[in-house]
């Protein structure tokens, strides 16, 4: 995969070794940061899992991972665990039994390929996807001591919004919980819509309600984590002091490696989180974790709860206002926010952040007048900031979260809509293995079910059902069947029950 060509040159040997100088200087680049990390101990930190422990993660490792090129598959240590881990814990208590602890450098490695992203050119090394692959023994004892860590934090993180990368927790959880946001406010604006027959019942007593909700899109987030800023983190909330040690000492000194014409470069790299590592997911969670404890004194701890929902990098505000002073009240938080995820240096993508709105009232247009403002092509919410400036975010009328759609209006046919035109698009990429006559009935069933079938149902039990989008989704399901089947009613009469009964 490093034998990638940018689209340069015809692909000679000088485009090659050029395109591989480029490469290393964008990794040198974006990567660079200081190699050591805040110490807060000088003791041993010892082993803290048993061989048992290793063995049975051992024998969980999956047999046709990916590792990288220098080293050994899972699949050759898969052949006798328990010999393995014996020997890995003996190594294991030599090395961490003194301090600092040794951690060998392969293990702090990373072997860096570059793949093209969809729909890219693929001329430039930021319209690739960097995929990193480690060793496979280092990366498993990684994952002990990230499993040792979530135990110790989880109580801690589960008490946040946080939605991504803890245990009993899923992206259905957060969307569940921006959909009820949304159907919230439809009904809200809806029981509370001027109409003659209500202005004629009592006079309007609000002159301005409704809900507003914003999505944030942080640009390469992951890569913009600040090693210090974390550990110091962990630190603050009382991490084992041995765990804290092994886990400091991992991530110094770190090294991306690129391979070309069977040379391999080694590049530092001192900032962001290590891609492909097992503990990187959960650190994310503690990042933001850093984000709330910066956030909780400026907006109240209840605001967070009731209005913010993190999921790995996307950051999602629903709020609900009644007056106008509550929503000047809510939007002076959102500047809060987007000053804090300045401050911990993850940059803000203004130009993909956007606001959904749904307002009603007796005098909207004065009451919207200082907090909105109109163009001729858009209109703007003006967010405060902690330097007086305003920041606009655009208005939109829905925006798509975590594959679903989410709106003030009918998010849940929306919802439909865009998940049937997935599943329709990763059925015609399959389409020359699902009606292979070749293949049994069963086995095309069974990749459908698996490929098309949990693409097309995602995000809709999260979303909530309507009678129309079962009907929609059975109709879709029929049409899919019989395309696989090869029973189509023009030709056969067959209704849709026969070709199952039949199938």
């Amino acid at each position: 995969m490093m034998k990638l060509r940018l689209r340069t040159g015809d692909g000679n040997i000088a485009d090659q070794f050029e395109t591989h100088a480029l490469l290393v200087e964008y990794v040198r680049c974006t990567w660079q940061g200081p190699c050591t990390l805040p110490t807060f101990t000088e003791h041993p930190p010892g082993v803290p899992f048993t061989v048992d422990d290793i063995a049975r993660a051992i024998t969980r490792l999956h047999p046709n991972k990916s590792v990288a090129m220098p080293f050994l598959p899972a699949i050759v240590w898969k052949g006798n665990p328990y010999l393995v881990a014996t020997y890995l814990h003996h190594l294991l208590n030599q090395w961490w039994n003194v301090y600092p602890p040794i951690i060998p450098q392969e293990w702090k490695d990373s072997w860096v390929y570059f793949i093209p992203k969809p729909g890219k050119a693929c001329n430039k090394p930021d319209q690739l996807r960097p995929i990193s692959l480690m060793e496979t023994l280092g990366k498993l004892v990684m994952g002990l001591v990230t499993d040792c860590l979530k135990q110790h934090l989880a109580k801690t993180l589960c008490q946040g919004p946080h939605f991504g990368f803890l245990p009993m927790r899923a992206a259905t959880d957060a969307i569940s919980r921006v959909s009820r946001h949304c159907a919230l406010i439809r009904e809200l604006v809806k029981n509370h819509r001027r109409t003659v027959a209500a202005q004629m019942r009592s006079p309007p007593a609000a002159t301005l309600m409704g809900g507003l909700q914003l999505f944030l899109d942080l640009t390469k987030a992951f890569d913009r984590i600040h090693r210090a800023t974390l550990i110091e983190h962990l630190h603050k909330l009382n991490t084992h002091s041995d765990l804290l040690t092994i886990i400091t000492h991992w991530h110094e000194h770190t090294q991306y490696n690129l391979m070309f014409q069977n040379e391999t470069t080694h590049i530092p790299v001192g900032t962001r989180l290590r891609q492909g590592c097992k503990i990187a997911p959960i650190l994310w969670v503690v990042y933001m974790h850093r984000l709330l404890d910066l956030l909780t004194p400026l907006t109240g701890d209840d605001w967070i709860r009731e209005c913010l929902t993190l999921y790995a990098d996307d950051i999602h505000v629903g709020c609900c206002f009644n007056t106008p002073g509550q929503l000047d009240r809510h939007m002076t938080n959102i500047g809060h926010l987007l000053d804090c995820i300045e401050d911990l240096q993850l940059q803000l993508s203004y130009q993909k952040s956007y606001v959904i709105l749904a307002t009603t009232g007796s005098n909207q247009r004065v009451a919207m007048k200082r907090r909105f403002k109109r163009t001729n092509c858009e209109t703007f919410a003006l967010i405060p900031r902690r330097d007086g400036s305003k920041t606009e975010l655009p208005i939109r009328t829905h925006g798509v979260y975590l594959g679903t759609v989410m709106s003030y209006h009918a998010f849940e046919l929306q919802t439909w809509h865009h998940r049937k035109r997935a599943a329709w698009s990763a059925f015609a990429r399959l389409a020359q293995w699902l009606r292979q006559r070749q293949f049994k009935l069963p086995h095309r069933l069974y990749l459908w079910r698996t490929c098309i079938n949990t693409i097309l149902t995602y995000g809709l039990f999260a979303t909530s059902f309507t009678l129309q989008t079962l009907q929609a989704y059975q109709l879709t399901v029929y049409q899919m069947l019989r395309k696989i089947i090869g029973d189509h009613a023009y030709v056969t009469g067959h209704n849709h029950q026969q070709v199952l009964i039949v199938s």
